[in-house]
């Protein structure tokens, strides 16, 4: 039992890093793509397509 619930504790720690990490890359971008203006994402948009 004791195993158990040690993995789930892992498991949820991992989940909260990776939220954390993709909240601060999402910051990041839009701290960016305030300071450089939409005009950067217009240059990388034929990529999507």
């Amino acid at each position: 039992m004791a195993g158990e619930n040690a993995m789930c504790r892992r498991v949820a720690l991992l989940i909260v890093l990776a939220l954390a990490l993709w909240g601060g890359t999402a910051a990041w971008l839009h701290q960016v793509l305030a300071l450089q203006g939409p005009g950067m994402v217009w240059d990388f948009y034929p990529l999507w397509q």
